[in-house]
């Protein structure tokens, strides 16, 4: 009877990382030094299907990969800058940014007066006409879309463990030296949590016909806004960031 839950339940995880189309980590039950690189072949292929089936180009879609386009600008330079001092090595170094991105959509127009919308929290008016949905921005070389499935999978490498009913409260020094080899920048840990994302990335969109904000996160304690308001017709970015924050 074991014997036969365990099939189901190993069937029914793998039916779930296929329908995520992310079949390819039923390769890897278990992430070690000498499988790293595979796995990261592996993950780049699916990256690279994925982003092959993008179609976003709705005004929310623009706005996310305009700011995802302004951070790889200053993130590339620097890469540029770093390369010319330091030996290239074999492997690449990816980036990562998440693949789904929340959406708050909320069909109405305010007012002029109603400019600070979301900062004011009367959104919260109009939650019966809100729709939620996800957006995958666009894919830059050398970059990967992480997942809920493949973060718990590296947290495993990194942690030596499941981490699916605890947050972890240590880490293999071996292996987070390992996976700092494919990565363009880790993050390290804090306070028992790992973000691979790099920062600084847009994690959040609220949005109405007139009005888009981007939530960005720009470290583990910090983020702010980054605000687009409709003006003839179209999307203008307001300059600056708002509502900078520390949590």
């Amino acid at each position: 009877m074991k014997n036969k839950i365990f099939i189901i339940t190993i069937m029914l995880t793998l039916s779930t990382l296929v329908c995520c189309g992310q079949s390819f980590l039923s390769k890897y039950p278990k992430l070690t030094k000498k499988n790293l690189s595979e796995f990261f072949e592996d993950w780049q292929a699916y990256s690279d299907s994925v982003a092959g089936t993008v179609n976003c180009h709705s005004d929310i879609c623009n706005a996310v990969n305009a700011e995802f386009d302004s951070c790889n600008h200053v993130i590339r330079k620097l890469q540029g800058t770093a390369s010319r001092y330091v030996k290239k090595s074999g492997r690449k170094d990816f980036g990562i940014i998440p693949q789904y991105i929340p959406v708050e959509y909320y069909p109405i127009s305010p007012t002029p007066n109603d400019t600070l919308f979301f900062s004011w929290g009367y959104y919260q008016m109009h939650l019966d006409k809100m729709v939620e949905y996800t957006i995958t921005p666009r894919l830059q070389p050398n970059e990967l879309y992480l997942t809920r499935n493949i973060r718990d999978r590296l947290m495993e490498f990194l942690t030596g463990k499941s981490i699916a009913h605890e947050r972890p409260a240590k880490y293999l020094k071996k292996n987070i030296k390992e996976l700092k080899k494919y990565l363009w920048r880790y993050n390290g840990d804090c306070n028992g949590a790992v973000i691979f994302n790099n920062f600084p990335y847009v994690y959040y969109v609220r949005a109405t016909n007139d009005f888009i904000v981007l939530y960005v996160r720009d470290g583990y304690y910090t983020g702010y806004e980054i605000w687009y308001i409709k003006k003839d017709g179209k999307f203008e970015r307001v300059s600056g960031k708002h509502h900078t924050w520390i949590a």
